[in-house]
């Protein structure tokens, strides 16, 4: 019921992490089978990759100092 009311928008996977991490929950990855790419190419480049890690070092230190509102259990 965590993430149920409120889930990170921007960069869900980092943020997601540090709120679990804050409520003492567990993180585990687990492997997934994925198709390579049929066509196209990434539109990924070195300057969107840089400002990505830019902004989401902003987000998760903003989350860090964020207060979550407290989880409430369902009966």
């Amino acid at each position: 019921m965590l993430f149920a009311a409120d889930y990170p928008h921007d960069y869900p996977e980092a943020e997601a992490n540090v709120v679990a991490s804050r409520r003492h929950l567990r993180i585990v990855e687990v492997p997934v089978a994925m198709r390579e790419r049929a066509a196209g190419h990434s539109s990924i480049t070195v300057l969107r990759s840089l400002y990505y890690m830019i902004k989401v070092t902003l987000a998760l230190f903003i989350s860090l100092f964020r207060r979550y509102p407290p989880v409430v259990e369902e009966q």
